[in-house]
C-alpha cells in the first residue's frame, strides 16, 4: 500500500434489471416504443464535406472498338459535375492475358477499364459506368464471363451489375476513398479495381463506338433496414457529465442513440459517421466498398454518477439494451480502476481475462496497448471488440496506443481526451478524477524519449500541473513500453536521465506499463512500477530472472535504487484501488486468483 494525500472515489458496473428489460420487450410488443418521449435533436456536422446528395456525372468514355484490325481505344472527357468532386481518369488497364488492356478472343473483346481519382475532396459511393450507346446492332454486352483460355479464374463472373430502362448494361466499380483518406487508409490509392467488360462481336465487322457515362453518389443511400452491426456500442472518455458511444456497421445507416435515465423513456442524439474499406479485401473480381461504416454519438449536459440506459437501433435488428454510469463529480471514499495489456494474440487466454474483470466492480479500465496483433487489420479488430464485448459497452475504455497499433486505426476508432496540441492528440492525453492525475504517453515507438521534443514537452507539463493542482493526491503514468523493467528495455536506460529527475521533481506515484508478456513489479526508491502485459501475448523471456546488470544500469541512469520485487507469468489483470490517504494494486490471473498484492 502506497500513502500520500486524501483521495476519493468508485462506480460500480451496473446492468440491466431483469425486470426492465422483460417491462420494456413487453412494451415494444405491444406496439408503443419509447420514441413517444423522445426528443428530435439537430444532427450534428457529418466528417464529410459538405456536398449536396444525388448522383453525379463523373467523366464520359467513348470506347473505338475495331473486330478486324483487332484493337480498341478509349477517349475521355470530364462530366459535367466532375469540377465539384476532383479530377477522375480512365485508362485502359494491362493485365496478364491483356498488355494493351483489351484481348480478342473468337468472336468477342475483353476490355479492362480502370479510373484514377487527382484531388478528389470527397468520397464517392456507388461508381458506375452506364453505357448509353452501343453504337451498332453488331455489338452486345455479355453478362457472365464464359471459360477463356488463361483467365479461367473469372468463368461465371457476373460483369453486368444491372441495366438501365433502355436495357442498356451499367457496370459497378465500388467506391472511392477522397484523396486524402485514401493517403492514409488505402496506400494512396482511391481504389485498385479494374472493370471487366464483354462484348459478342458476331455480328458485320465493323467499327463501332460504345458510349458510356461514369457516375458516383456523393452522399451514399441510407440502408439502415439492411445494415448490420459488426461492432457493438463501447464507451469512451466517460466524464461525469458526459460520454462518446462508438459502434460499427457494415453499410450505411444512421448514427444514432437512443438513451435515457430509463429504458422505458428515452430520446435520440444523432451523431457523426466515418466510412473505410477493409484493408485485406482482395478479390479482384469484387469491387471494393465501404463495408466499415463507424459511429459516434456524444453525450453531453449529463448528471454526475448517474446510470442511464442507451441503445442503437439504425440496423437491421436492434442492438442490445446497454447501460453505463457517468464518474461521480461528489468525493468519494475509494474508487476502483482495471490495467490489462497486451491482448493480441490468445483468443481463450484474453476471453478469460475479460471474464474474470467482469466479476469485479471499478470505474473504468486502462489498456495498456497492444489491442491486437495488426490494428490496422478489420478481422482482427471485429475480434477484440467481440471478446471485449462483456466489458466495453458499459464500462469505459481508456487506451494506450502498443507498437501492433497502427495509429491511423487506433485514431478513428477511439475517441480520446484532446492533449492540448492538435498533432498529439491520440498519441498523449490525461484526465483528473478524484484526485487522481491518470497520464497517458505515447513511446509505442520504442524509441529514447528526446530532450526538447514535442512529447517530452507534453509530459513535463502534465507532471508539473498534476503536482501544482492543490486537489491532487495522486499522479499515474501509463505506457506501453516499459519506463523500468528488469527484462527487455527498447529504449535504453539511458532515458532515465530525463525521466528520473522529472518523477522526483513531481512526485509521480506509480508508472504501469505493458509489451514485455509476463508481471512484473519493481521498486524505484519507494515508488511502484509496474509490467502488466498478461492479456493474452505469447510469454517473453519464461522462467528467466530478471537482469542485474539492466536494474544495475537503471539505478545509474536514474539515480534511484531500483530493485525487482515479484515477478511471474500468468495471465490476468491489475485492480487498483485509490482510497482516502493511500492506493493498493491487486494483480489477479485469469482463474480470479489473487497472486500479488501492494
Amino acid at each position: 500500500m502506497w500513502r500520500r494525500l486524501p483521495v476519493p472515489g468508485e462506480i460500480c458496473r451496473k446492468t440491466v434489471p431483469f425486470w426492465a428489460v422483460a417491462f420494456l420487450s413487453f412494451f415494444l410488443a405491444c406496439g408503443n416504443s419509447s420514441e413517444t418521449s423522445e426528443e428530435q435533436e439537430p444532427p450534428q456536422s457529418t466528417e464529410q464535406p459538405a456536398v449536396d446528395s444525388g448522383i453525379r456525372s463523373l467523366l464520359n468514355l467513348s470506347f473505338q472498338v475495331d473486330p478486324l484490325a483487332q484493337t480498341v481505344t478509349l477517349q475521355s472527357s470530364p462530366g459535367e459535375d466532375a469540377g465539384a468532386v476532383g479530377t477522375v481518369s480512365a485508362w485502359l488497364a494491362p493485365t496478364s492475358i491483356a498488355d494493351k488492356g483489351y484481348y480478342f478472343s473468337d468472336s468477342m473483346v475483353l476490355i479492362f477499364v480502370s479510373l484514377e481519382g487527382t484531388d478528389i475532396n470527397h468520397d464517392l459511393f456507388s461508381i458506375e459506368l452506364q453505357l448509353v450507346d452501343l453504337g451498332s446492332n453488331s455489338i452486345s454486352p455479355v453478362a457472365v464471363m464464359p471459360l477463356i483460355p488463361g483467365f479461367e479464374s473469372a468463368a461465371g463472373l457476373n460483369l453486368i451489375h444491372s441495366y438501365n430502362s433502355q436495357g442498356l448494361p451499367n457496370y459497378y466499380y465500388g467506391d472511392f476513398y477522397s484523396t486524402a483518406r485514401a493517403m492514409t487508409y488505402n496506400s494512396g490509392m482511391p481504389s485498385g479495381f479494374t472493370w471487366v467488360l464483354l462484348f459478342d462481336l458476331s455480328g458485320p465487322a465493323q467499327t463501332t463506338e460504345i458510349q458510356g457515362q461514369v457516375t458516383a453518389l456523393i452522399v451514399p443511400e441510407d440502408q439502415t433496414s439492411q445494415a448490420e452491426l459488426t461492432i457493438q456500442p463501447y464507451l469512451n472518455n466517460l466524464t461525469t457529465n458526459s460520454v462518446t458511444i462508438m459502434w460499427e456497421t457494415d453499410r450505411e445507416s444512421r448514427s444514432e442513440i437512443y438513451f435515457g435515465p430509463s429504458p422505458l423513456f428515452m430520446k435520440h442524439k444523432t451523431g457523426t459517421a466515418a466510412c473505410f474499406q477493409d484493408r485485406d479485401y482482395s478479390d479482384p473480381f469484387q469491387a471494393p466498398v465501404f463495408n466499415l461504416n463507424l459511429h459516434k454519438v456524444e453525450l453531453t449536459g449529463l448528471e454526475p454518477g448517474t446510470t442511464y440506459f442507451y441503445q442503437v437501433r439504425a440496423a437491421r435488428n436492434w442492438g442490445q439494451l446497454y447501460s453505463f454510469k457517468t464518474l461521480s463529480a461528489t468525493p468519494k471514499t475509494s474508487f476502483k480502476f482495471a490495467i490489462y495489456s497486451d491482448t493480441q494474440s490468445n483468443d481463450a487466454v484474453h476471453a478469460g481475462v475479460v471474464s474474470q474483470m467482469a466479476n469485479f466492480s471499478y470505474d473504468f479500465q486502462i489498456h495498456l496497448g497492444d489491442l491486437a496483433n495488426s490494428f490496422d487489420r478489420a478481422d482482427l479488430r471485429h475480434n477484440f471488440f467481440a471478446i471485449e464485448n462483456p466489458l466495453l459497452p458499459s464500462r469505459c475504455l481508456f487506451p494506450v496506443r502498443g507498437n501492433h497499433d497502427d495509429f491511423p486505426w487506433y485514431q478513428a476508432y477511439f475517441t480520446l481526451p484532446k492533449s492540448g496540441r492538435a498533432e498529439l492528440d491520440s498519441h498523449h492525453y490525461s484526465f483528473f478524477y478524484q484526485g487522481a492525475y491518470f497520464i497517458i504517453y505515447d513511446n509505442s515507438d520504442q524509441m529514447p524519449i528526446i530532450d526538447g521534443s514535442d512529447g517530452f514537452h507534453w509530459l513535463a507539463n502534465e507532471l508539473a500541473k498534476a503536482y501544482a493542482d492543490p486537489d491532487r493526491k495522486f499522479t499515474f503514468l501509463f505506457t506501453h513500453v516499459p519506463i523500468y523493467t528488469g527484462y527487455w528495455h527498447f529504449p535504453g536506460p539511458e532515458q532515465l536521465s530525463l525521466l528520473a529527475p522529472l518523477f522526483r521533481a513531481y512526485d509521480l506515484s506509480a508508472g504501469f506499463a505493458g509489451h514485455i508478456h509476463l508481471y512484473e513489479r519493481l521498486d524505484v526508491s519507494g515508488k511502484p512500477f509496474f509490467i502488466s502485459g498478461m492479456g493474452g501475448g505469447t510469454y517473453h523471456s519464461l522462467s528467466l530472472p530478471p537482469e542485474p546488470a539492466l536494474l544495475a544500469a537503471e539505478s545509474d541512469a536514474s539515480g534511484e535504487v531500483v530493485s525487482d520485487q515479484y515477478h511471474d507469468w500468468r495471465h490476468g489483470f491489475i485492480l487498483v484501488e485509490v482510497q482516502a490517504d493511500s492506493f493498493t494494486a491487486a494483480a489477479i490471473d485469469d482463474s480470479g486468483i489473487l497472486f500479488d498484492q501492494v
